[in-house]
């Protein structure tokens, strides 16, 4: 009976590639935002304070951080519309774009998709434009939908393909690989890397990241923390930091006769390696309940909890660890089970 069904073959969506002959007018001056001390606060919450950066021509930056850490805030104050205290400088012949949520309060709804792309002034052929709109998923007759009628993803994509045909020297992305699949974020980031503008971008999409990005930008401590190189190099950096400072905190907390306990800052929610320096310092309550060898469950708040007080030991440091972990102290009420606690970043 299986030998009288048809075999269907796999079908091969054929997607074209992301060819952008990119048109820049100008080519600016050597510095094109120059942010100094600038301060944001919403309310009691800072964001950043004092701080100073700056982007010069050729940075392709990603601005990284956790949720809620004003990665977007940040964007703005660069592209000029976060109100801020302290200085933001335009360098000379900086022609930007932005790409965020709020640009598709910009698209006008009576137009076709075609026709919002042949009026952004890129001057490519409508050949040339239908080609764009494929990478981004509309293809065929799609190009010809009225924008009143498209989702909130499908106008995202429309603003991103305008921002990536305008003549811009300098693009601001916030999430530009959100309604993406998987493909169009290959031939966006292909695109971007033959772009010989600057541009500032935020994505949770790490595999992006570190395709796209010469620089990064971390906000740390209310400070944008620059680092010159790769993601891959960034992460590569921080694990050998992390290292030398465990290492240091392990040698204090023995002749103090604390336990420590080490995770990664790397990961958000991470399990990371206990160094043999300090592997004999934990609680063996704790040790022995770990998932794997040498590593240590951060999360497990009940186990923390019952092998911390079984040490009778009071003053505890947490090092190299996120504030999310630090969170484990609050699980076990800290002042009210008497803990001295000090957490090291």
């Amino acid at each position: 009976r299986l030998d009288k069904i048809d075999k269907i073959d796999d079908v091969q969506l054929e997607r074209p590639d992301l060819r952008i002959n990119f048109q820049l007018d100008k080519v600016p001056g050597k510095v094109l935002v120059d942010l100094k001390n600038i301060t944001k606060q919403f309310g009691d919450l800072t964001i950043v304070n004092n701080t100073t950066a700056e982007i010069e021509r050729g940075d392709k930056i990603a601005l990284i951080g956790a949720n809620g850490k004003g990665k977007s805030t940040i964007l703005r104050i660069v592209g000029g519309t976060e109100q801020h205290s302290g200085e933001r400088v335009w360098g000379h012949n900086v022609e930007e774009s932005f790409y965020a949520q709020h640009q598709l309060e910009a698209l006008t709804l009576t137009n076709t998709i075609l026709e919002e792309m042949q009026q952004c002034g890129s001057k490519k052929t409508d050949v040339e434009l239908r080609s764009i709109l494929g990478a981004f998923l509309f293809s065929g007759d799609d190009v010809d939908k009225k924008i009143r009628v498209l989702s909130g993803g499908e106008k995202a994509r429309v603003a991103l393909a305008k921002t990536m045909v305008s003549k811009a020297n300098f693009l601001l992305l916030d999430e530009p690989t959100n309604h993406l699949d998987m493909h169009s974020v290959e031939l966006l980031a292909g695109a971007l890397n033959k772009y010989e503008g600057s541009y500032i971008l935020i994505s949770h999409d790490r595999y992006f990241i570190s395709q796209t990005a010469n620089k990064i930008w971390e906000i740390v401590d209310h400070q944008i923390k620059e680092f010159k190189g790769t993601y891959a190099e960034w992460v590569e950096w921080n694990e050998r930091m992390a290292a030398k400072q465990s290492i240091a905190l392990a040698k204090m907390a023995k002749i103090l006769n604390l336990p420590v306990v080490i995770t990664s800052s790397q990961e958000e929610n991470a399990q990371g390696p206990i160094l043999p320096e300090i592997a004999n310092i934990l609680p063996e309550a704790f040790a022995a309940r770990v998932k794997r060898p040498g590593v240590v469950n951060a999360w497990a708040y009940e186990d923390f909890r019952k092998a911390v007080l079984a040490t009778g030991r009071k003053n505890l440091i947490m090092a190299g660890v996120t504030t999310d972990v630090c969170l484990i102290f609050p699980a076990i009420d800290a002042a009210q089970e008497g803990f001295n606690v000090q957490a090291v970043m």
